[in-house]
Formats: C-alpha cells, sequence, structure tokens
C-alpha cells in the first residue's frame, strides 16, 4: 500500500516503528544495532522525540530505504520500497478510520473526481460513498483499488502539508494560558496531603515575568505563589512558590541520542541558578516544623523539564563537594503538566536529587576500589520508570589523581532511583518490571568505549523500590547464569541508603 494510505508512516516515529516491524526486530534487538537503549527507542516510537540525522541515517540503512523518506518521508531513492510501504496491524474499526481519513484528504486534494469516479473505482454506489466517508454506514474497502486511488495524490506536497499541520497543532497545544496553568496548580495544592489545607488564592510575583535566551529557543518564567492553613490547625502553614517555565519564541532542542550537547546544559545551568532562591550567608535558621516551604518549576515542555531536572542534578552535585551546609540547603522540586485542548493533569512531580546521595556512594564505591573517587564533570541525566511511578539520575565516578599509567581510564556509573512523590507506593507491575530488566541488561559498557567499568552502582532510599530492582536482578542472574567465552561484564551493586541518604543500610551485588 502506498505510504499515504497508511497514516502511521506520516510521521517519523510511524517511519522508525515501520523499519523496525520491515525487519522483523523487536525493540532491544532493533535498539542494540542502532547503539541506543530500549527505553530510548520506545519514546522515538512514541514521538516524544525527534532522532539526530546520524541515527536516522542509521535506521534507513536498515531498512533498505533512503534517509530522506525516513527524515521527510517523501522524495525516496527508492521508491519502489516506499510504495509499498505494507500497512501496520489495524482491526477493523482503525482500518475504517484510516481509509476515511484518505479519502477526505483525497477530496481535498482531488475534487474532481468525487464522487463518480472514486465510487467508480471503489465499486459502490456514491450515496453509499457518501455516508462511509461520513461514518453512517461500514464497509471493507479493496486494498488495490485504494492503491489506484492514491497514485491520484502528490505524495511530497501531501505529507509537507501534514507535517506543516502537525507542527501547528504542537506549537498550539504548547502555548498555554497562564489562567489554564493556575489551574491545574490549584488543583494540585488541593489535593496535597489528601486536602489537609485550605488555601488562598495565587499571587502573581511582585518581579513580574523574565526572559531567558536559550538554545534555539527563548523561555518566560512566571512566579505564582499560594499560602495554605492546616485545617484544624492554628500554627500550621504552608508557602509554595511556584515557577512556570514556558516557551516563547523557538522550539527546545532535541537531544542527540536522547543527550543534550555540553554547551546546552551549562546555558540551562545559568537560567537554572539565576531562578534559585539567594542563599544567606550565615547559620540557618531551623524551620518550624509546622510552617512547610517549597519551590516548584513548573514545565508544560518535556525537553525543558528534562533539561532543568538534569541541570539541577548538577547544582546539588556542585552544592555538595563545596560544603555540607549547601549541601542541605534544598533544590526545587519540579512538575510536569500534560496540556491537551484546554485540559491540564499532572503528568510527573518528581523530587530533586536529595543532599548526600553522592557522597554517601562516592564514599563506599571509594572503600570498595581501594583508591578515592572524584565526581565525572558529565551532565547528569534524567531517565523515567512510568509504570513504577519512579525516576533515576545517571551520574559516574572516576580516580581522582590518576596514575599517569593508568589505560584505561576507570568509571563508575551511577544510578539514583527515586520515587516520583514522596510516599507514593510502588505498585506490582509487569511493564515495570520488564523496564527495570531491559534496563539491567542494556551494556552501558558500549556507552563508554575506552573506559574501564568494574561496576554499575543502583542506588534507592525507597525500600520496595530496592526490592523490586534486586529481584529482576536475581531473576536475571538465575535465568542466564555464566555465558561461556562472553566477556565479562561490570558488576551491579545496589545500594539502600536511610531517608537523609547519609549512610548504607543494605547492598546486593549481582553478576549478570
Amino acid at each position: 500500500m502506498s505510504a499515504i494510505l497508511n497514516s502511521d508512516v506520516l510521521t517519523v516515529a510511524g517511519r522508525i516503528q515501520w523499519v523496525r516491524q520491515k525487519t522483523k526486530s523487536n525493540m532491544k534487538n532493533f535498539a542494540q544495532e542502532l547503539g541506543i537503549t530500549r527505553n530510548y527507542l520506545s519514546v522515538l516510537e512514541h514521538g516524544k522525540r525527534q532522532p539526530s540525522d546520524e541515527l536516522l541515517q542509521k535506521i534507513a540503512d536498515l531498512g533498505d530505504v533512503s534517509f530522506q523518506w525516513m527524515k521527510e518521508g517523501s522524495g525516496s531513492a527508492k521508491e519502489d520500497t516506499v510504495n509499498t510501504v505494507p500497512a501496520l496491524p489495524q482491526n477493523p474499526g482503525e482500518q475504517a478510520r484510516i481509509d476515511r481519513l484518505f479519502l477526505h484528504i483525497l477530496r481535498h486534494y482531488q475534487p474532481k473526481i468525487f464522487p463518480d469516479t472514486v465510487s467508480y473505482i471503489l465499486k459502490m454506489e456514491p450515496a453509499a460513498l457518501e455516508k462511509f466517508m461520513e461514518g453512517e454506514i461500514e464497509c471493507s474497502l479493496e486494498r488495490e483499488d485504494l492503491q489506484v486511488l492514491a497514485k491520484r495524490l502528490d505524495s511530497d506536497k501531501v505529507v509537507r502539508e501534514m507535517g506543516a499541520v502537525e507542527r501547528f497543532i504542537t506549537e498550539s497545544n504548547t502555548i498555554t494560558s497562564i489562567d489554564v496553568i493556575k489551574k491545574a496548580i490549584k488543583d494540585y495544592l488541593n489535593q496535597f496531603e489528601r486536602g489537609a489545607y485550605t488555601w488562598g488564592e495565587l499571587m502573581d510575583g511582585e518581579d513580574g515575568d523574565s526572559c531567558y535566551e536559550l538554545p534555539d529557543c527563548t523561555v518566560e518564567v512566571s512566579t505564582l505563589t499560594c499560602k495554605g492553613r492546616r485545617q484544624g490547625m492554628q500554627d500550621g502553614t504552608a508557602v509554595f512558590r511556584f515557577q512556570y517555565v514556558r516557551e516563547t519564541k523557538g522550539t527546545a532542542p532535541n537531544r542527540q541520542y536522547g543527550f543534550a550537547s555540553s554547551s546546552t546544559m551549562i546555558r540551562y545551568k545559568e537560567v537554572a541558578n539565576l531562578r534559585l532562591p539567594k542563599l544567606k550567608p550565615g547559620r540557618k535558621k531551623k524551620p518550624s516544623p509546622d510552617e512547610i516551604r517549597r519551590e516548584i518549576f513548573v514545565f508544560t515542555n518535556d525537553i525543558l523539564y528534562e533539561s532543568f531536572a538534569e541541570c539541577l542534578a548538577a547544582i546539588q552535585r556542585e552544592r555538595e563537594s563545596r560544603s555540607a551546609s549547601l549541601a542541605t540547603a534544598g533544590l526545587p522540586s519540579l512538575l510536569l503538566l500534560d496540556v491537551n485542548q484546554g485540559a491540564v493533569a499532572v503528568k510527573r512531580d518528581i523530587q530533586p536529587l536529595p543532599p548526600f546521595a553522592i557522597t554517601s556512594v562516592r564514599d563506599y564505591l571509594s572503600n570498595l576500589d581501594g583508591s578515592k573517587l572524584a565526581n565525572n564533570a558529565a551532565f547528569p541525566q534524567l531517565g523515567e520508570y512510568p509504570a513504577l511511578h519512579a525516576h533515576e539520575y545517571f551520574l559516574s565516578f572516576e580516580h581522582d589523581a590518576p596514575s599517569k599509567d593508568e589505560e584505561p581510564v576507570v568509571l563508575y556509573p551511577f544510578y539514583f532511583v527515586d520515587r516520583d512523590q514522596p510516599n507514593t507506593a510502588v505498585e506490582p507491575c509487569q511493564g515495570g518490571s520488564a523496564d527495570i530488566m531491559s534496563n539491567l541488561q542494556d551494556p552501558i559498557e558500549k556507552r563508554f568505549l575506552g573506559f574501564r567499568i568494574p561496576a554499575v552502582t543502583y542506588t534507592f532510599r525507597d525500600r520496595s523500590l530496592y526490592q523490586r530492582f534486586t529481584d529482576c536482578a536475581k531473576t536475571l542472574q538465575d535465568e542466564t547464569g555464566p555465558i561461556k567465552d562472553a566477556p565479562v561484564r561490570p558488576k551491579c551493586i545496589f545500594l539502600l541508603l536511610d531517608e537523609e541518604c547519609r549512610s548504607v543500610l543494605d547492598n546486593m551485588t549481582f553478576q549478570l
């Protein structure tokens, strides 16, 4: 069938999925061939990220299609391959919906052949054709007949204009009224501690909105503050300050292989630092147990949300390396809102990297290695476990003073896995276990060629998450066991920290 008839290949995400299915590969094997993780491949196939040109070229080579078709959906040098794109499996109702969409597109571009010529080719009465297009009746159309009609369309023009419509819809959903955001924040506050607080009105910040230039886009930050009082208590108060970060010009940069460049992240970190509460010198006043103060960054754009989360993790790492008092100063949490046709829902609500987690893990691994380890300068990376309501920060350590003849350089990758929200119970979920096992099997040593990796460390302060990960690791170890003549992979170390992340409560090690 023509690519025009298959709406799934009108997007880059759909074409990536089509190539994978064409090569009869599962997600794990296809991701390994591309040199990316299974999670990132899933993100690409769901259209949440746009792949780099280099990665698109790899996918095009695997699928035996042209790079231009992969990127734009048109102009393929291998026209026969593209024009015989098989439809992805559809149920009858879904296929009928796609057929109707195609006929409406055809009528838009070729109105003169409606209804007589089209009904003749489809072997149906003009009145029946009209009723089918309006959804009043159901019928099954022959693929060969639709292919004949598809030749009446200029595929390059259709795909190009459909792409313009997709971009317009995306931009329209991104530009969200501040009133809609205020309502979402108020709903969020009303659910805090199960509605235990009575909240006042949201107040705009005294400084007004501020604009900042970022790579490829400009963002505007609006400050909103709200005070609440705990019901039934005279002294129980809460003050929440929200900083809503939204694009006003351009588009937040897509990430090559899921990661942003160092220069991009440096600029993000500069802006994040500018928006943090000012740290006053001297001894910090101990907060009253009856008073809660929260700083929250709010986003409706996934890329901005992830970039700021990673910058805050880098800032926490720097603070810990300078002093314990700076480490405990606290950083904003992050709230990602999902905006869909004016309706807003909380998509993610995560805490920053907690104080002393980095220091505790680094000290533990230093004792294990027998040499003092230092923080690697690379920017932290944010990962997600949606089925587990959890997220992870990825960092690494290296020898503090490596010897001149140390070859290759020793690197200790480190994941800190935490709950999305405090006191969120992790519910059993088979999909969550599949994500864990996929990540544990990810050959991380291939991402760091030229380094020697003795161990990969997963760290937790939530016992239920720690148990889920170690159970999955034990299952993998029991199922696979040592493979004869296979290269030795890094050990997997699992650490459970106390709530304040100052000491190790439990540890387990596996050879996967």
